[in-house]
């Protein structure tokens, strides 16, 4: 009986063990931060540009994309970290953190078991695509879908407000964050067709 009150007393502390997670799979990243992929260093030298006043981005239209919110991401960290890929891995780990802490959130808000919450939580965390995504820089899987979560959670907390103003900026900043997930990676797009069907 007094195992179970402690664990009741420490299930809030719990539930964001999968952050920890997120911590220890990017532990090895952050101890020996280096660029990999050819499209890392690429990435840098488009944000270095970028920060010099070059924001023609015509090239990656021709390629047929258009990703001006995925390139401003990545200058934003060669603005703050230069050419050390610590800094980018760590930007990694905060955008990886914040959507598990995001998912967690979402089960409680519609209504799931702190026990699924986690569950969840831990799930993504250890999901192998998404540790593929963390541990390079040139993905924009990151970001696009930290925007959407945090549109779908804007979404739940609008329907708890009612109608109301506060219902309806919620829902105009919930669109805002979906549009600038579409101009993130380009197959955004793709998921309102689908979204439909």
């Amino acid at each position: 009986m007094n195992a179970s009150i402690k664990l009741k007393k420490y299930a809030p502390y719990l539930l964001y063990t999968p952050l920890l997670v997120c911590v220890l799979i990017m532990l090895p990243r952050l101890i020996s931060p280096q660029f990999g992929l050819m499209d890392d260093g690429r990435g840098v030298l488009i944000s270095r540009g970028i920060m010099q006043g070059n924001l023609d981005l015509s090239w990656d239209i021709q390629a047929g994309r258009l990703r001006p919110v995925y390139w401003a991401g990545f200058a934003f960290w060669y603005m703050l970290a230069d050419g050390h890929a610590f800094w980018y891995f760590l930007g990694n780990l905060i955008v990886f953190s914040a959507i598990i802490w995001l998912l967690i959130c979402l089960v409680i808000e519609l209504g799931g078991s702190m026990l699924q919450a986690w569950t969840s939580g831990m799930i993504f965390a250890l999901s192998p695509p998404v540790i593929e995504n963390v541990y390079t820089l040139s993905k924009a899987e990151n970001l696009q879908l930290f925007l959407l979560c945090t549109a779908i959670w804007l979404v739940v907390i609008a329907i708890k407000y009612g109608r109301g103003y506060s219902y309806w900026v919620t829902l105009v900043g919930a669109f805002l964050l979906v549009q600038t997930a579409c101009f993130t990676k380009e197959s955004t797009l793709l998921m309102i067709p689908i979204s439909i069907s």
